[in-house]
């Protein structure tokens, strides 16, 4: 054969600066470039109301998922530049900047089936029908920065067993509820506290928390 006759590799999917083809409330989405869970082989179901974006943990799952219009789906999916992830999986800037990435628990699985998240963080910060606080938010993060800081240094001393906080700090929709709790409900940190010896001393599993017992 010809080599000057063979075909030209296949073009990446192009990256978008805009917003992507949804089907309805929802838009399939892979990252331009990124690593582990990020990378660009990752396909994304975005969810426009609740702002959120779950990931599929491969190619079967995608077509677990979508059946016989799985070619269209992965056919319509946007490549986007990979945006700034907090550790929370809080998008920070770009196209879907208040967004968040959801974490593995909730990821679509090889059969289709995925987990449900009871609250996006987008629902947890209107739990109190204030408009967002950008400044008061960051506030809050800081004081709950500093005191799950200091809980893993001293909390033993108090009755935390070592390895609860980093436990705790894995449920971002108990994270969220603090924050919230903090920003907007009129809550302070010493009630955080209280909520944090109420939870271990109860040994409440965390992948069941309920809300906060303020």
């Amino acid at each position: 054969m010809d080599p000057l006759q063979t075909q030209a590799p296949a073009k990446p999917a192009p990256i978008s600066d805009g917003t992507p083809y949804f089907f309805g409330n929802e838009a399939l989405v892979t990252f331009s470039a990124g690593e582990g869970e990020y990378a660009p082989n990752t396909y994304f179901l975005v969810d426009k109301n609740a702002k959120t974006l779950t990931p599929f943990v491969d190619d079967q799952a995608l077509q677990s998922a979508f059946g016989e219009d799985f070619e269209a789906a992965k056919s319509s999916a946007v490549t986007v530049a990979i945006p700034t992830i907090g550790e929370d999986g809080s998008i920070q800037n770009g196209i879907f900047k208040g967004y968040h990435i959801l974490g593995a628990e909730h990821a679509v699985q090889s059969d289709g089936s995925a987990k449900k998240a009871e609250f996006s963080p987008f629902d947890l910060s209107r739990r109190y029908d204030k408009p967002v606080d950008d400044g008061a938010e960051k506030k809050a993060l800081s004081e709950l920065d500093e005191l799950l800081n200091q809980i893993r240094v001293e909390g033993e001393a108090e009755g935390i067993p070592p390895g609860a906080i980093d436990k705790l700090m894995k449920d971002q929709k108990l994270i969220a509820f603090w924050v919230n709790s903090l920003a907007y409900g009129g809550y302070d940190i010493a009630d955080v506290w209280t909520d944090i010896k109420q939870r271990v001393n109860k040994d409440t599993p965390v992948k069941e928390t309920q809300e906060p017992n303020f």
